[in-house]
């Protein structure tokens, strides 16, 4: 199965690249539409990005719960994926449902994959501007932690 999903570089904030994904035609997000972009994101260039997903034509598949998104945000590509993401900023939900599940899974990883929520592209985009600047912070800190000053 292979979705039209886009990615595009949207800007590089702090040496961080930030990418857009976005599905062009309506998809019914199911496990291996979800996997499938992990594998996406996974072939992009950069060593560590940020990504907006635009979920304008997600839908959750009825039989797609927040139990079943969160295993699957434990397979292994999902794993991989987060030694590589800053930040995972959802924005545009299709519906209120669709947006509900996913915080619902969100909450049941209990931060295995840093991920948050915005109305529209511009909130994305500054909530993913201020994760990369957190996380930037904090990967200092701990190397400052390391070199024992």
């Amino acid at each position: 199965m292979t979705s039209a999903i886009k990615t595009r570089l949207i800007e590089t904030h702090s040496d961080v690249p930030i990418v857009e994904v976005r599905y062009e035609n309506a998809t019914l997000l199911t496990p291996e539409v979800d996997l499938e972009l992990a594998e996406r994101l996974l072939e992009l260039p950069y060593p560590s990005f940020a990504v907006l997903l635009d979920h304008n034509n997600l839908s959750h598949a009825s039989n797609y719960g927040p139990k079943e998104e969160a295993e699957v945000r434990r397979s292994p590509a999902y794993l991989k994926l987060k030694d590589r993401l800053m930040s995972f900023v959802r924005f545009q939900a299709g519906s209120f449902t669709s947006m509900i599940q996913t915080m619902r899974a969100s909450t049941l990883l209990r931060g295995r994959l840093q991920s948050h929520f915005a109305p529209d592209f511009q909130a994305a985009l500054r909530i993913a501007r201020r994760a990369i600047e957190q996380s930037q912070k904090e990967r200092e800190a701990s190397a400052d932690l390391m070199r024992g000053s």
